[in-house]
């Protein structure tokens, strides 16, 4: 591998030769939980991946499973909504929240529908690096329906997370680890990271020690900081389903 300062003669052409390029032109991996009914992991499926089981972390671009635990460096949170058509017939469009007509409620029997009978999920989608693996750039990790009491929990940690010296840290300023656990209700397991009781997401190590980005870290995290701000607009959610978002809700135990 070429020494970094032999590759100086770049610099001055860093990010160049992306004009007239658009969102159709690049596929954003998504951060999926693997469920039981998720084709990737179903021996009857052609479509299955090796390796790939339910409950464990997946990417859709790669291919790639993680595992039940993974390490994010999250960028950004954005809020959007993802309309369905009905009966799982695929996605029809993202909306900033509350910017369409809609009928019903989030909490209501039938849900949250536009006027003209598409179904829609509130997601909030982590824009994050995998530690470790910085280089590959940005993957979004969405969750929806009861997932967002975790987003929001992982939020309000993050916005109370100190720097050593007392000051508020950047949003980007930790490595926190994911776990995924069983959730049961009537007889039917789903995965998410983290229960009715608990989130399983933190950003101390076994000592209890916070884990920081190192400076090397942060040399590869600001770039990807700086242009995450619009990847969620500009992405296409093709790679995900309906089910692959919406997670178990009390009173559609039965929905994935």
């Amino acid at each position: 591998m070429s020494d970094k300062n032999e590759m100086d003669y770049l610099g001055e052409f860093a990010g160049q030769g992306y004009e007239g390029l658009g969102a159709e032109d690049f596929i954003v991996p998504f951060l999926k939980i693997l469920q039981k009914g998720s084709p990737v992991c179903d021996e009857a499926n052609p479509n299955k991946i090796p390796g790939a089981k339910a409950g464990t972390f997946f990417n859709t671009l790669t291919k790639e499973s993680y595992g039940k635990e993974i390490t994010l460096i999250p960028l950004r949170e954005v809020r959007l909504w993802l309309e369905w058509a009905p009966n799982m017939g695929g996605l029809k469009g993202k909306h900033t929240p509350g910017s369409i007509p809609t009928v019903g409620s989030a909490f209501g029997e039938e849900g949250l529908r536009t006027l003209s009978g598409n179904s829609i999920s509130e997601t909030m989608n982590f824009i994050c690096l995998i530690a470790g693996h910085i280089e590959d750039g940005p993957i979004v990790f969405s969750v929806s329906s009861t997932g967002l009491r975790h987003g929001s929990f992982w939020n309000t940690m993050i916005k109370n997370t100190r720097l050593p010296n007392g000051k508020a840290a950047p949003y980007f300023a930790c490595k926190w680890t994911l776990k995924i656990v069983p959730n049961a209700k009537n007889n039917f397991t789903w995965f998410h990271v983290g229960t009715k009781e608990k989130t399983e997401i933190t950003n101390k190590n076994e000592k209890g020690e916070i884990q920081y980005i190192t400076k090397e870290d942060f040399t590869g995290v600001l770039p990807s900081w700086e242009q995450s701000k619009m990847l969620v607009q500009r992405a296409s959610f093709d790679a995900l389903e309906e089910r692959d978002v919406k997670a178990i809700e009390d009173k559609t135990s039965t929905e994935y």
